[in-house]
């Protein structure tokens, strides 16, 4: 069986800058594929 993740770039706090969204979005693709995942969808700001 194949996983994957979907996720959203979503600021919730104003005071996180969005290099450090984007930082943590890195680590949490990192941390799938190091579990096994293949794909990492990410939502378009749209969709949110």
């Amino acid at each position: 069986m194949r996983y994957s993740l979907f996720v959203h770039m979503e600021r919730w706090d104003e005071e996180v800058s969005h290099r450090q969204l984007f930082e943590n979005l890195t680590e949490l693709a990192l941390m799938a594929e190091a579990g096994g995942f293949g794909t990492v969808w990410i939502g378009e700001h749209h969709a949110m």
